[in-house]
């Protein structure tokens, strides 16, 4: 995979050097060519969830179950946040597994059809799919007790985010975490899903609610990337590093793109 994409090989180790600077050359290249190997197949994996892959079929294990539960008695609308990792599908399939009715916000891409059928399948394991854009649709959801999955570590340009550190470097981070959050009145509660090679199967783990007020801050969106940080950090490799996470910079700065 690496060898067909050699711009987002450019892109995935332009990010790996800047997030991993205390590596050294050696195992920011291993940590490349891990990357690249786990998108390879990621590939096959979104294949077995659009298919209609059940629990059935996965050897799961899950972490962190009494948290989501705990949440849940609560009644409130619940809005978790995750990271862009290699198997987003499968963990639709996961979600699915442990009862969770949910809907899920991703990006829409410039082909209709890709948008159409990407939607259809995954309405196989989500209740519904939204795009970015429809913010408020989603907070009325969440104010009548709903759930959404929604990934607010993708670059989306400096208009609507604030500039908080990510892995140690500045990055446009959405505020629209918070605005949904605040305005639909939910919980926000990280989770991750990511492929366990070396016992075998996958992990589905759920973190407690952020339990400080949501409010429009840095303080608060900071606290946000470290808790995907600390997630994507169990499994590296598994990140999704090929996209420009820092293509937004503040004034002054230059792209550290520039050569990808």
């Amino acid at each position: 995979v690496q060898r067909i994409m050699p711009r987002r090989s450019d892109i995935a180790q332009t990010n790996i050097s800047l997030c991993f600077p205390h590596l050294s050359e050696v195992e920011q290249t291993a940590l490349l060519a891990k990357h690249f190997r786990s998108l390879g197949i990621c590939v096959l994996e979104t294949g077995f969830a659009w298919l209609g892959m059940r629990q059935a079929n996965m050897s799961l294990e899950i972490e962190g179950l009494e948290h989501l539960e705990a949440a849940r008695a609560k009644g409130l609308g619940i809005l978790f946040i995750s990271a862009h990792t290699a198997s987003l599908d499968l963990m639709g399939v996961a979600l699915a597994a442990v009862g969770l009715e949910y809907h899920a916000m991703v990006r829409r891409q410039k082909n209709e059809f890709i948008n159409w059928f990407a939607a259809k399948m995954r309405k196989k394991y989500a209740k519904s799919v939204f795009y970015q854009g429809e913010q408020m649709r989603s907070c009325r959801l969440l104010r009548q007790g709903e759930s959404f999955v929604y990934f607010p570590d993708q670059d989306y340009g400096a208009k609507h985010s604030l500039f908080v550190p990510f892995f140690g470097r500045m990055a446009a981070t959405v505020l629209a975490t918070e605005k949904m959050a605040r305005i639909g009145r939910a919980l926000v509660m990280p989770v991750f899903f990511f492929r366990d090679e070396e016992h075998g199967g996958y992990r589905l783990i759920f973190r407690p609610p952020v339990k400080e007020e949501v409010r429009p801050s840095e303080e608060s969106l900071l606290h946000y990337n470290q808790l995907l940080e600390e997630g994507i950090a169990l499994y590296p490799e598994q990140y999704l590093w090929a996209h420009k996470r820092f293509k937004s910079c503040q004034e002054g700065e230059l792209s550290p793109y520039f050569t990808a």
